[in-house]
């Protein structure tokens, strides 16, 4: 009796030593430093995660990731391996959301992180309700309420349908509304030579660009990463109309 009494303590202090040191781990991992890279970590095991909810389209997908990143991690980082990893093994979902609650202060970099996963489940052009519930659950482990989570997800079913019904406007159409959009964000009209078109280019590239901002919040760079790339999407299309 006393050797079954004895197995028992010791099992039971295995147990719990084993919970102690798991616990540790824990508190290590939420204690991983705030850095570009660590948050790029995050973004890439989520996409993952979420791409796992539904595997349609799964090319288009990984297509948007890498431009994503590309424009949104600036730094010649490569998350090649991370992402088969991310979409071969579970994530723990759980303790990202722990991490981003302690690392994560900006309201908006959170919010841009739901739009993002939003954008990815959007892709293939519907979001199924398992990647509806996934990115509800998700949003508000970090914050934000039912309400706004579902009003962000339809902004984006709205915006996906107004380039759906772009597309199928007549060809002429689609040219003259783009032309007028591109001459809009550039301050120009019409009647603008190519001349003077290089010289507004290059003045409010230097205007506009994001290395320019001093101290610059998150949201006010991501304001101004999303001006700049307008300016010259604005700026490339309507050279290709001049040639």
């Amino acid at each position: 009796m006393e050797i079954i009494v004895a197995i028992i303590g010791c099992a039971l202090f295995v147990f719990i030593l084993s919970l102690t040191v798991d616990h540790k781990k824990e508190e290590e991992r939420l204690e991983m430093p705030y850095s570009k890279g660590n948050v790029l970590f995050i973004y890439t095991y989520l996409a993952g995660w979420i791409m796992k909810k539904n595997v349609r389209n799964s090319r288009e997908k990984m297509q948007f990731i890498h431009l994503y990143f590309k424009r949104h991690f600036k730094g010649g980082y490569s998350v090649s391996y991370e992402m088969t990893d991310a979409l071969r093994n579970e994530f723990d979902v759980e303790w990202a959301i722990g991490w981003l609650n302690r690392k994560m202060k900006q309201v908006q970099e959170k919010r841009q992180l739901v739009e993002f996963l939003i954008a990815l489940s959007m892709e293939d052009g519907a979001i199924t309700q398992a990647e509806f519930d996934a990115i509800v659950w998700f949003g508000n482990g970090i914050g934000f309420t039912q309400v706004e989570l579902e009003q962000w997800i339809q902004a984006k079913k709205d915006q996906h349908y107004r380039q759906q019904q772009a597309q199928q406007a007549p060809p002429l159409i689609r040219s003259i509304t783009k032309k007028q959009e591109a001459l809009t964000i550039l301050g120009a009209d019409a009647s603008i030579s190519l001349v003077e078109l290089k010289k507004l280019y290059r003045n409010l590239v230097k205007l506009y660009h994001p290395d320019t901002l001093i101290n610059p919040s998150e949201a006010e760079k991501s304001e101004a990463e999303a001006r700049f790339i307008q300016i010259v999407e604005a700026y490339e299309y309507l050279l290709n109309e001049e040639r």
